[in-house]
């Protein structure tokens, strides 16, 4: 397909919100109506590889976060990236986001490239508080992937030293010989009750 039966398809296939810039040979700017949080627009260019059509973001998605200075790499950051990554069929090539265009489902393509960025952006909203949820909504599945479940008791509460279950003890594991307790520590008050 050539540039001038692309940019006609494109236009009739996608909707009348969303125009191709040309700005080059085999470079297009796609203009959309969807920002960032901040009211940055999301940048995304369709550039052609050989006989295939990519749309990129040309590294614009990571540099907008960093100017929150996010450390991508953080681990649940990074797990949280590689699913988004993983849906939305998008590649990351040294920072620069990058997704085939299926040009039989050109809406489509675009629309879920748009939203990877839109989702990969959001990981800036990953504050302490949102980790902290984060890992208490994890922590959980993590001692059941990590410990056979019949050593372990979820939510233990100790009969002979507390029977008014004053001092709930998230985790307790057996093991050969003491059981060992394991806390989430929610809260302040959890820190000094475990301590």
């Amino acid at each position: 397909m050539d540039n001038q039966e692309l940019l006609n398809d494109f236009r009739k296939k996608v909707c009348d919100s969303v125009d191709l810039v040309q700005e080059g040979l085999d470079r297009f700017l796609v203009k959309t109506p969807f920002t960032f949080e901040d009211g940055d627009v999301l940048k995304v260019v369709l550039v052609r590889e050989g006989n295939e059509w990519y749309l990129t973001d040309e590294g614009h998605t990571f540099m907008h976060i960093s100017y929150d200075e996010v450390d991508i790499e953080a681990k649940t950051r990074r797990r949280l990236l590689d699913q988004v990554l993983a849906t939305y069929k998008v590649e990351n090539r040294d920072g620069e986001l990058r997704a085939q265009l299926k040009e039989d489902h050109m809406g489509d393509s675009l629309f879920s490239f748009v939203q990877a960025l839109t989702k990969i952006s959001d990981l800036t909203y990953m504050t302490r508080e949102h980790v902290r949820t984060l890992f208490l909504e994890e922590f959980p599945s993590y001692i059941s992937e990590t410990v056979p479940k019949e050593r372990v008791i979820f939510g233990y509460v100790d009969q002979l030293h507390d029977p008014k279950g004053d001092y709930l003890v998230d985790v307790m594991i057996r093991t050969e010989t003491k059981p060992l307790f394991v806390f989430a520590m929610k809260n302040d008050n959890q820190v000094r009750d475990a301590t």
